[in-house]
């Protein structure tokens, strides 16, 4: 050949990628619990907005945290017995995990 090197790049398929290692490095345990839980990242992520939702749609929490590396941010909250929704939004992408509450 002559040396010439092409490939097509796509953006999608990246970002797609990078959500999967974000989603990856967020952990919340223990998934079924009582009110309080721990979010943990493996990734410094900085200044996050984490909310949580009922199923209904209702927002119980909403807040901004700094999360950083490994570190293990304690969740205290009064919630009805269900399931909940924990979003995080880290820059313009959104991480959602699920909880229990018995």
């Amino acid at each position: 050949g002559r040396g010439f090197f092409t490939s097509k790049f796509n953006s999608s398929s990246l970002t797609a990628r990078f959500l999967s290692a974000l989603e990856n490095s967020i952990s919340i345990y223990p998934t079924v619990n009582n009110g309080t839980f721990y979010l943990r990242s493996e990734e410094s992520l900085g200044a996050s907005r984490v909310s949580i939702f009922s199923l209904t749609g209702q927002n119980v929490y909403d807040n901004n945290i700094d999360i950083s590396e490994k570190a293990d941010i304690n969740f205290e909250l009064d919630l009805s017995a269900g399931m909940y929704l924990v979003k995080i939004n880290v820059d313009d992408y959104i991480i959602t995990k699920k909880i229990i509450v018995k």
